[in-house]
């Protein structure tokens, strides 16, 4: 009673002259009211409220196919989700109130110090730590963990050195182990430790002698538990040893069979072993006996053993007590993201006395020849200004978790997991990875964490690999249709457990070789095998669940029925709807402001929003029943694949159905009939195409369907035969990298390029420029001579310059637009034809542009200088909105210009200089050829006639009659402007456009082509130089232009034709500003 009165169970103490009878009746009373607050009676209630609490729990979105879905979170492996009320309490306690840490002085200090120590305690007491176990905040999740320890292990030859000395006690006080003294605190320890006492002691303590360190790594491990210590193990290879343990095919978790003999013959040897261990799969959820193995490395006082606690986190308790270290990752437990890494470790490991990664905040006293670290562990290895904020989110989410009845929570989640699993399993085209996994032991631990990862089958009739065998549905396929038609959150990949995966998608080492070869030499990430992971969360409903499980099986059955309404990139293997804009759904950091307008009211969806698995079914019922529509544009004609990037060599690698595959199995149950409009699926089946592109989309099919490929080889099925290996490479030679540019000898022809060819006699004189003299420059950067030759060349041969003009510089802050100015402001300066250069820049007013330090240094130059601000993204982004397949690039490049233009009238400019250069042209032209079926380039030189506004939205209504518009360095490298631009220094300005943010663009991949390319062709620029010389000398008094066909969207004049080359190559500049 006394025990329940301190801890608040009753309202006061009963009086000592209490009856029996009133004695029993009170138990009674304290019974019921204890068994009301037991956290397994409020497990219940507390998991609804928390379910409420999650920041985007039943978010309406529209997805890429741009209907609206109701978000169904899975991928809780990957990472958790916020809560609101820890997000509250950071906001409202800690955000007020926050400064640096690393001194109490100050008020903010003070309480930052106090959440962030508290922090650590509250982590520390969940996961059982004592005062000999330190805990460490340490980088982005678990693998900033991992990286850690791998850095104190080098510190400590894998903890082999000799032990530490000290040991903190729980009261704060300093034993010294050597000596066995108890000092009081850290200053008086170092005082007994520089005793010649304590050095005998200390010399006399010294550990066992080992031969080596040998870290032995589960077969489940992700790739952030392994790799760093085959970095060590590669830099000191005599010393370190990596290997893989056994993989028990049975529990599809490690063997423990294999760590006792690992352990028994690292004892025969003398060496000290790593147990790397996974305390679960994060692709089949199977976990070990964790138990039996702690008990396996405690036989063996040689080894430690260690946990990557990743794939646990939110599912299970784990008790630290009986470890040696374990790797946390916060942010996939509610409330998690932003969440630092947690690294827990044993004290008595850590005998190093200097950090591992030194800086402020961890020294005792620096001297200009001497400094001291100080001696506390946890604070020690934390230099720097630590993930403040993060640490103190760890500790809030880990009290949230303390308040949950963990037996509970793993009783809902296994309840859930089987809910799933029977249902999914139950389908034929549904391959469960480690369907038939037995539980560990039966030892009381979690025997099976809620992960299921699977493939589904693109013909799931079809029998196994060495009689034809079946495809698959690509895992990124499956991963975009499970979003955008049913709005469920899964992954598509390997999980980052490589090694793992092969084995569970039956690849031999022959095929997994194969495979990494195919990989490396090509780069084509479509290829590479992987997987679908979903899994349960306790958070979740039975019918949310089944929501999933619908949504899965409806996959299953009509998913490769929309083969033919998705692309895919073979460079990245993302899959995409055909007609999605991601620029119009996407978010933009841009949109902030730090005077918000007041939020409009959230508009209700048009459409009913379908929440049960039956509404979702029946909306991708209907949605299926209209997608090959002329009302949706993705017409059977209109489907695209990727025969040509797809070699016929690589078929035995192409594991999944394609767009060209839908198109054979519709082809064939017409019987070849015509028609591009598919209204119902009766009577098609899946079926496979010519692997090497000579089916429905060439025309005609001759004969059967070939045999299928798989990435899932039986034993019986021959690897296909791969290209040699190349050459040893000489010592000193120059390594060539695929997509890389090798050194080598280049031709005549592309040295005179890169080097620019000698200007003839009429194009402005460089003669009064002496080599090697530039006192006469004043501000401006001398120019190399064979840039002056190349820029004089073009603009002789193009006629951009004459007597009288006004030339106004498009300056954007990038480097060809900077080089430019100077190479004009040089060529005014000693060419006997006199010409006027002004300057003007474009401000789209945006927070992350900001062209002020242009004006301080163009004011250096002595010209006259505009910026024009126009909110060209705002206004982009409002015709985004109405226009669903508009371009943000193509809008901002017309203000810009419709800008530009309007000054140049108002100040009697003649002439707009634009900084593209021969790389420019080159990739425009083949993104022109490529694309839009024209031979089309930006053009050198030309002017601009009544009418020819280039279609820019900010000239409409008004007249550019003459205006010309020239690029000088249409003969010049990027390379040389980008080496000009470095040596000298020049302001350049990062691309910072938020919407070059996204994935690689066109222009890039066009880029990275004509590198590779040209590796192979030293001559390439040239050739295409010479190939575009007739478009690029197009203008609009030209009578010989080329005939071109009808352009998409404008008038066939050179302007035009220019407009729609400039665009072509956006979005944007790669490696600057945008040129206009």
């Amino acid at each position: 009673l006394q025990f329940l009165y301190l801890i608040g169970g009753v309202a006061a103490m009963p009086s000592p002259s209490i009856t029996a009878a009133a004695t029993e009746a009170l138990a009674a009373k304290l019974a019921e009211g204890a068994a009301a607050a037991a956290p397994e009676a409020q497990h219940e209630a507390r998991v609804a409220a928390l379910r409420e609490e999650l920041i985007g729990e039943g978010l309406v979105f529209r997805g890429g196919v741009g209907v609206a879905r109701r978000m169904l979170y899975t991928d809780y492996t990957a990472s958790g989700r916020a809560v609101r009320g820890v997000e509250k309490f950071i906001t409202d306690k800690v955000l007020p109130m926050y400064g640096n840490t690393h001194t109490l002085a100050s008020s903010t200090a003070r309480q930052t110090t106090f959440y962030r120590n508290e922090a650590r305690q509250v982590v520390k007491s969940y996961f059982n730590c004592s005062h000999d176990d330190a805990l460490i905040f340490a980088g982005a999740g678990a693998t900033g963990a991992v990286h850690l320890l791998a850095a104190l292990a080098k510190e400590t030859k894998g903890f082999t050195a000799a032990p530490g000395v000290r040991e903190e006690t729980r009261w704060g006080s300093v034993r010294c182990t050597a000596c066995d003294v108890t000092v009081k605190n850290d200053e008086l320890f170092r005082a007994h430790v520089a005793g010649e006492n304590h050095r005998r002691a200390a010399a006399a303590a010294a550990g066992p002698e080992y031969t080596g360190c040998w870290f032995l790594i589960d077969p489940t491990a992700h790739h952030s538990l392994c790799l760093p210590f085959r970095e060590i193990a590669a830099a000191a290879p005599t010393y370190y040893t990596v290997g893989t343990l056994a993989l028990d095919a049975a529990r599809g978790c490690v063997c423990l069979a294999d760590v006792e003999a690992q352990l028994a013959a690292a004892a025969r040897q003398k060496v000290r072993v790593w147990l790397l261990l996974s305390a679960a799969s994060n692709v089949t959820g199977a976990a070990p006996s964790r138990p039996a193995l702690v008990k396996a490395a405690r036989a063996h006082p040689h080894a430690v053993i260690g946990w990557d606690l990743a794939a646990l986190a939110g599912h299970d308790r784990f008790d630290f007590a009986p470890h040696d270290f374990a790797f946390v990752s916060p942010h996939k437990l509610l409330g998690g993201p932003g969440a630092p890494g947690i690294l827990l470790v044993k004290k008595r490991l850590l005998n190093h006395t200097t950090p591992c990664y030194p800086g402020g905040g961890v020294v005792h006293y620096v001297t200009a020849d001497t400094h001291q670290y100080i001696a506390k562990l946890e604070e020690r290895e934390e230099a720097g200004t630590p993930n403040i904020v993060g640490c103190i989110r760890a500790g809030l989410l880990y009290r949230l978790h303390a308040l949950l009845h963990m037996p509970s929570v793993v009783a809902t989640e296994q309840e859930l997991t089987a809910r799933l699993h029977d249902q999914l399993a139950a389908h034929p085209a549904v391959e469960l990875l480690g369907n038939g996994f037995a539980p560990p032991f039966g030892d009381g631990a979690v025997a099976r964490l809620p992960i299921l990862s699977f493939n589904v089958r693109y013909n799931p009739t079809a029998a196994g690999k060495t009689s034809g065998g079946p495809l698959y549905l690509h895992h990124n396929f499956v991963t975009v249709v499970l979003n955008d038609l049913f709005g469920v959150q899964v992954r598509g990949g390997c999980a980052c457990a490589g090694p793992y995966a092969q084995q569970l998608l039956r690849m031999t080492p022959a095929w997994t070789a194969a495979y990494e070869e195919v990989l490396t030499r090509t780069g084509l990430e479509v290829l590479r095998p992987g997987f679908v992971r979903t899994g349960v969360h306790f958070t979740m409903t039975a019918e949310q669940v089944d929501a999933v499980a619908a949504a899965v099986l409806w996959v299953a059955e009509h998913g490769w029925k929309l083969l033919g309404a998705y692309d895919y990139e073979v460079s990245t293997g993302e899959w995409a709807y055909r007609k999605e804009n991601y620029n119009a759904t996407r978010g933009w950091l841009s949109e902030w402001d730090i005077h918000p307008a007041p939020p409009p009211a959230a508009a209700a969806p048009s459409e009913a929003v379908p929440t049960t698995a039956a509404e979702l079914r029946a909306a991708a019922n209907a949605f299926l029943s209209t997608v090959y529509t002329n009302a949706t544009g993705l017409t059977l004609n209109r489907i695209i694949d990727h025969d040509a990037s797809l070699p016929a060599d690589l078929a035995p690698f192409v594991f999944f159905a394609r767009p060209k595959d839908f198109l054979h199995s519709v082809h064939a149950a017409r019987g070849g009939a015509a028609g591009h409009v598919l209204k119902s699926f009766a009577g098609i089946s899946p079926m496979v195409g010519d692997a090497r592109g000579a089916g429905f989309g060439e025309g005609a099919v001759g004969g059967p369907p070939p045999a299928p490929e798989s990435y899932l080889p039986g034993e019986g099925v021959a690897v296909p035969n791969l290209p040699p290996p190349p050459p040893p490479v000489a010592a000193g030679a120059p390594v060539e990298k695929y997509g890389q540019e090798a050194p080598q000898k280049r031709g005549r022809e592309a040295a005179a390029i890169d080097a620019a060819p000698p200007a003839a006699a009429a194009a402005p004189s460089p003669k009064r420029q002496k080599k090697g003299k530039h006192a006469k420059l004043g501000p401006l950067m001398p120019i190399p001579k064979t840039l002056r030759s190349a820029v004089g060349e073009a603009v002789h041969e193009y006629g951009m310059i004459s007597a009288g003009d006004k030339i106004l510089v498009g300056v954007s802050g990038g480097k060809d637009s900077l080089c430019l100015l100077h190479v004009l402001l040089n060529m005014k300066r000693v060419s006997p034809v006199k010409f006027e250069v002004g300057a003007a820049t474009v401000d789209p007013m945006t927070p992350e542009y900001d062209p002020s330090p242009m004006t301080a240094y163009l004011a250096t130059l002595g010209i006259p200088y505009t910026i024009l601000r126009q909110p060209i993204v705002t206004l982009a982004k409002e015709k985004l909105q109405r226009e669903r397949r508009a371009s943000i690039c193509s809008f901002c490049s017309r203000m810009k210009r419709g800008l530009l233009y309007g000054h140049m009238r108002a100040e009697g400019y003649t002439t707009l200089a634009l900084g593209q250069h021969l790389d420019d042209l080159a990739e425009s032209f083949l993104m022109s050829l490529f694309r839009n079926g024209a031979l089309n380039t930006m053009k050198a030189c030309y002017v601009i006639d009544d009418g020819d506004g280039d279609g820019d939205e900010g000239s409409a209504g008004r007249s550019n009659h003459g205006l010309k518009v020239i690029r000088p360095f249409a003969h010049v490298r990027e390379r040389v402007l980008a080496r000009l631009a470095a040596e000298h220094e020049l302001p350049v300005i990062a691309d910072n456009c938020p919407a070059c943010f996204a994935v690689p663009k066109e222009r890039h991949n066009t880029k990275v082509l004509l590198s590779q390319l040209e590796a192979e062709q030293p001559t390439l620029f040239p050739s295409i130089l010479k190939a575009m010389k007739p478009l690029i000398a197009v203008n609009t008094t030209d009578k010989k232009q080329p005939p071109q066909p009808k352009q998409r969207g404008g008038a066939g004049t050179a302007a035009a034709a220019d407009q729609q080359a400039e665009e072509v190559t956006l979005p944007c500049n790669s490696g600057g500003a945008c040129p206009v």
